[in-house]
């Protein structure tokens, strides 16, 4: 009884440990998305001045739309990773008990079911991964502690990174055809766009690489949690850019 009692009074402090973060984690990243130069206010879109939405399907308001979801699942992500930082600090300078490792099987079997990103045979892999400790007790506390909480994790946050790439994508795609059904088909304005679009796409394809290459890193085993953080905050600042980039074609796209 007395050991059930500890693992509450543990589990009710991890609890709010990852709360507290998790909203310092958000306040603190409103703060520098806004830093960083990227409009959170998308009422200030206006609707193009021409026939852009007349006849095409296409409105401004829709690319707003795709904007504000992008916008979230960033959010998302700086709040995960925030996470993911303490719960990883926690683990490492603990000792578990066995209620506290099956506790931490939960956990992460609830992280791995809402990866989007990983392909079904991996996560079936990593579940069963964790499932072992259950049936054979392969892992000892230490080597899950330090293994499994900082793998999944943080592949959690690529998966979110991974997402808002895609996004990005699928809208990279959509804003080259408003420009076409602008009616504006040369002069500066043009110019600029493509070029707006060029960096938009060059931004997207580097975020999502790199995304891509923790994702593998983390699910093979073959990381530094250091270096695996610094290449995550680059990823991030590459969605950061790619978010700018895209808001600028909108709001040119309102003056065509």
């Amino acid at each position: 009884m007395q050991k059930i009692n500890q693992l509450k009074i543990s589990f009710v402090n991890i609890f709010l440990s990852i709360v507290v973060v998790a909203a310092i984690g958000y306040t603190g990243y409103i703060a520098s998305f806004s830093s960083n130069g990227t409009n959170l206010n998308y009422s200030s879109f206006n609707e193009p001045r021409l026939g852009l939405s007349i006849n095409s399907g296409i409105k401004l308001s829709d690319f707003r739309q795709d904007l504000s979801q992008i916008t979230r699942v960033v959010k998302q992500e700086k709040i995960d990773q925030s996470t993911a930082n303490i719960l990883i600090s926690s683990v490492m300078s603990s000792k578990p008990d066995i209620g506290s490792i099956l506790a931490w099987n939960r956990v992460l079997k609830s992280e791995i079911k809402t990866l989007t990103q990983m392909p079904k045979q991996k996560k079936t892999n990593l579940l069963s991964q964790i499932q072992k400790l259950n049936i054979t007790g392969e892992l000892n506390g230490l080597e899950f502690y330090k293994l499994m909480v900082p793998k999944i994790t943080l592949i959690k946050v690529s998966d979110d990174q991974l997402v808002a790439e895609g996004l990005l994508a699928q809208l990279a795609v959509k804003l080259p055809k408003a420009i076409q059904l602008s009616g504006v088909h040369s002069g500066d304005p043009v110019t600029n766009l493509e070029a707006d679009l060029t960096t938009l796409n060059a931004d997207v394809s580097l975020g999502k690489a790199l995304a891509s290459e923790q994702y593998n890193k983390l699910y093979n085993g073959k990381y530094s949690i250091k270096v695996i953080n610094v290449n995550l905050a680059t990823g991030n600042r590459d969605i950061l850019a790619a978010i700018n980039a895209a808001l600028t074609v909108v709001n040119s796209l309102s003056t065509l």
